[in-house]
């Protein structure tokens, strides 16, 4: 019986090491694949720029540091995005993005020169729409990558949804109020409206499922994505602000596009993490 024991635990323990190998094994084919991934796309990026002198500086651009990044995120060897769950995001961000845009152009905030752009739908430039999906799929794409972490390491309060939803709701017309009285030319105002507030709601929602962790690196990451993506757009003048909407300036960099790349980044987890995996019409969100 002894003998039989040990013969038993040589053979788990061979399976297990066997087991590790294949793992590591996989592993290394994977990282494999995403290079040779990175690499095309580079190669099609490369390309683009060079091949591609007519076309409006945003829409090459578009190409190049939005539209490749994400096919990066979406094809790579075992990406871990629900691909349901990010349809209706993206669904969602044509909204957002014709609500942001909207605002910020009619109120002079932002805009892009004529020349930079393809063409406008609904008055927005076709490479705003691209800048949001690229936005929601980087996030997403650097969110799930991420390795899990211990959940609730951070121990903020929770509180029933819908109480907390009536005062978002309420914080955001205190503060549309506000900007109605004051001056809607003013990046933060609407900033605090349609991105800051609202992640007050997915951060303490009774439900909320967010890795905190993840998400502090996410931000971190985006926030440094945010940095060389502005000092590249900005540069080549794809678009413009007015300064007296800003808060001010670190570099060529709006301080307000720090805290949109890093309260959107919480609306977007906190979106994804809300939606259930499987019955997403059925199931409670």
């Amino acid at each position: 019986k002894k003998i039989s024991n040990q013969i038993l635990i040589t053979l788990l323990s061979q399976k297990y090491k066997y087991s590790k190998i294949m793992k590591k094994l996989l592993h290394i084919k994977n990282i494999r694949k995403e290079i040779i991934l990175f690499s095309l796309l580079f190669i099609i990026g490369f390309l683009t720029f060079y091949f591609s002198p007519d076309l409006p500086i945003y829409t090459k651009l578009s190409i190049i540091a939005l539209i490749l990044p994400s096919a990066f995120f979406l094809f790579r060897e075992g990406e871990k995005f629900n691909k349901k769950k990010l349809l209706i995001i993206l669904i969602f961000s044509i909204l957002i993005t014709t609500l942001w845009d909207s605002i910020a152009i009619n109120t002079g905030i932002w805009d892009f020169p004529k020349n930079a752009v393809s063409f406008r739908i609904f008055g927005i430039p076709l490479e705003e729409y691209i800048f949001g999906f690229a936005l929601i799929i980087w996030v997403l794409g650097i969110y799930t990558s991420l390795p899990h972490f211990k959940h609730g390491i951070i121990k903020e309060p929770h509180f029933s949804e819908t109480p907390l939803l009536l005062m978002v709701f309420l914080l955001q017309g205190v503060v549309f109020l506000f900007v109605f009285l004051s001056g809607a030319i003013s990046y933060i105002k609407w900033l605090f409206i349609l991105a800051i507030i609202p992640s007050i709601f997915y951060l303490f929602r009774k439900r909320e499922r967010i890795d905190e962790i993840r998400l502090i690196f996410t931000c971190l990451l985006i926030v440094i994505v945010t940095f060389i993506g502005d000092f590249v757009f900005i540069k080549n003048a794809t678009w413009f602000y007015n300064e007296t909407a800003l808060l001010g300036r670190i570099g060529y960099i709006p301080i307000d596009d720090v805290l949109f790349a890093i309260f959107n980044s919480i609306v977007i987890v906190g979106f994804y993490t809300s939606l259930p995996s499987k019955n997403i019409l059925t199931e409670k969100w």
